[in-house]
């Protein structure tokens, strides 16, 4: 029987998923957000996402 997430069950996975590789120090913040300027994102976004990374433990 197929699952299927919404939107804000996609976005907490996503942002759970992150949090791991973070933890396990498989991908660094850096990185992200090094990804994300290669992306162009807009300046609103890169704040957001920079905030939530800033919050989120190395650990």
């Amino acid at each position: 029987m197929p699952m299927s997430l919404n939107k804000q069950e996609l976005l907490l996975f996503a942002v759970t998923a992150i949090r791991c590789l973070i933890a396990k120090g498989l991908l660094s913040k850096e990185d992200i957000m090094a990804d994300l300027a290669r992306q162009n994102i807009d300046l609103e976004t890169a704040f957001k996402i920079h905030a939530l990374l800033k919050e989120t433990p190395e650990k």
